[in-house]
């Protein structure tokens, strides 16, 4: 087989992970339900909470490309998150220990998430990158949804059977130890976050859209309970469908791409805006997961963009450490989501997720006519030029 075909398997494996907060989203219900005497927001929380560890540990794992190959960095993530199931799984009967479980979870994304993007920096020339991020994308997405679509249905045996889904992470495992490289790359540990620039602004971007698109999955099995429908199979469907269209649409992100160039980020929270209606005013399982669908599809046109943004204008040394910004980024908007549960009722009063869902459709509808507007001013000032 071709080295660049190992690289691709390798990304893809790892990328598993990538999204692996999402693999107890058909569970909060439940868990809630567990532990009564909790608010909705902790438990939220709990879904994000790693999202604070892979942001620390995404900027640690880049600095220390000094001592140790990515290779032995992404082992050592993946074998991270394998523990934070098993580890979740035999301590389900404590809030603490579910916590620190998802800690270990976030410690483990953070060390190797990263890095599945910057490999695609590594061994693929410009013109290959868009294709390779469209598929490295809908791997991350593919992975997340086979976590909430068989955790669903673990979750049938009891809902802390949930955490075996992060045995997904064993094949990144296996395939990273086996076929990448053992080797430090010195040219890319020279860098500093000073140097990049330009992924500061893409960096607050990602942020933006993170928090409002991380709203959906905090939401799902919460607005499906709203409903009448308690079945945590049915939130693990919902959570599914929300990363198919996920997947789906990362595979024709290169044509999109190459068609709407900038006007791909407008797309993605159009498609968010449009999903979050079809949620929160739909009262069918139709409606509802047609939502989760055009929802999830919407990730896969931000996040792609912004990262072959960073790889085509930072230089290839900084790009380790540039695409580790952009990861950490997109964790903090993750991590901050459950926010906009106490934002809405605080301050607009609205204490149900259908409330919640309505109030992010306005905003995200918003920023995508701001969006449109700024791309169109821009290319007028250029073209002046």
């Amino acid at each position: 087989m071709k080295k660049q075909n190992r690289i691709l398997i390798c990304i893809i494996c790892i990328s598993f992970v990538q999204m692996a907060t999402n693999g107890i989203s058909a569970i909060l219900a439940n868990i809630q339900s567990y532990y009564s005497t909790y608010s909705a927001s902790i438990i939220q929380f709990l879904m994000t909470f790693p999202s604070l560890f892979i942001v620390l540990f995404t900027i640690v794992s880049a600095k220390l490309l000094h001592f140790f190959s990515k290779k032995k960095l992404i082992e050592f993530g993946l074998i991270c998150v394998i523990g934070s199931g098993i580890l979740s799984f035999v301590g389900h009967q404590s809030l603490v220990i579910l916590f620190v479980g998802a800690a270990l979870l976030g410690v483990g994304v953070g060390f190797c998430a990263s890095f599945a993007i910057s490999l695609i920096s590594d061994y693929y020339a410009p013109n290959q990158r868009g294709k390779i991020v469209g598929i490295q994308t809908a791997a991350s997405n593919f992975g997340s949804m086979m976590m909430t679509f068989f955790g669903g249905f673990l979750a049938l045996l009891g809902w802390h059977y949930n955490y075996f889904v992060y045995f997904l992470a064993i094949p990144g495992l296996l395939f990273t130890h086996f076929w990448l490289n053992d080797k430090k790359e010195e040219a890319q540990n020279q860098s500093g976050m000073l140097q990049c620039t330009y992924s500061f602004k893409i960096c607050l971007l990602i942020i933006l859209f993170m928090f409002f698109f991380y709203v959906g999955p905090t939401s799902i099995a919460m607005l499906l309970a709203e409903n009448g429908y308690t079945n945590a199979s049915l939130a693990g469907s919902a959570a599914t469908l929300l990363l198919l269209g996920g997947t789906l649409s990362s595979l024709v992100f290169d044509s999109f791409e190459k068609k709407f160039n900038n006007y791909c980020l407008c797309i993605g929270f159009l498609l968010l805006a449009i999903g979050y209606i079809c949620m929160g005013v739909g009262r069918n399982l139709i409606i509802i997961y047609m939502g989760c669908f055009l929802a999830g599809s919407s990730i896969s046109f931000v996040m792609p963009k912004c990262m072959l943004l960073i790889s085509m204008h930072e230089k290839k040394e900084n790009v380790s450490i540039a695409t580790a910004m952009a990861m950490a980024s997109s964790n903090i908007g993750t991590l901050i989501a459950p926010v906009f549960t106490i934002i809405c009722t605080n301050v607009f009063c609205t204490t149900n997720t259908i409330g919640r869902l309505n109030i992010a459709f306005i905003i995200c509808t918003i920023i995508f006519v701001l969006g449109i507007v700024l791309i169109r001013v821009k290319g007028e000032i250029e073209n002046g030029k």
